[in-house]
């Protein structure tokens, strides 16, 4: 549109996660917003909170991605639906009107939240932070709301 636009910016990141995955993630936003700048086509959509491997790897995690269910509006969703979802996206990105789309950007934070699946983290009252031990312990518990 090129004009200004109004969005919201969230606190997505959980102490868990890491310093070291919280500079990938930056440098990678940072990445994609210099090259959108060059005119290089790029994808960079948020995912929601998954069900993944790498989820149900960490217990911790997994009993806190189903806890969360508790704070409307979050949701975890099972992985095929957000691998089918992604690559929808991606292949939009990547498309002649997707790219047209990102030439039209007014803000380089448009690039990411523009279309993101964000589960309901944009949304929500709460930063992932602030319902982390509640929801763990509620998902560990094995309370499904």
């Amino acid at each position: 549109t090129g004009g200004a636009a109004s969005f919201a910016v969230t606190d997505g990141f959980a102490v868990f996660q890491g310093p070291n995955y919280a500079l990938a993630k930056t440098l990678q936003c940072w990445r994609a917003t210099l090259l959108v700048q060059q005119g290089v086509p790029v994808s960079m959509n948020m995912a929601p909170g998954s069900r993944t491997d790498s989820v149900q790897h960490s217990w911790q995690a997994a009993a806190a991605i189903e806890g969360m269910a508790w704070f409307e509006p979050l949701r975890a969703f099972d992985p095929g639906f957000v691998a089918a979802t992604m690559a929808v996206l991606l292949l939009w990105d990547l498309s002649p009107a997707g790219v047209a789309a990102q030439k039209g950007l007014g803000n380089p934070g448009e690039l990411v939240v523009s279309n993101s699946v964000h589960g309901g983290f944009a949304r929500c009252a709460y930063t992932s932070e602030s319902i982390g031990k509640v929801a763990f312990v509620v998902g560990s518990l094995g309370y499904r709301a």
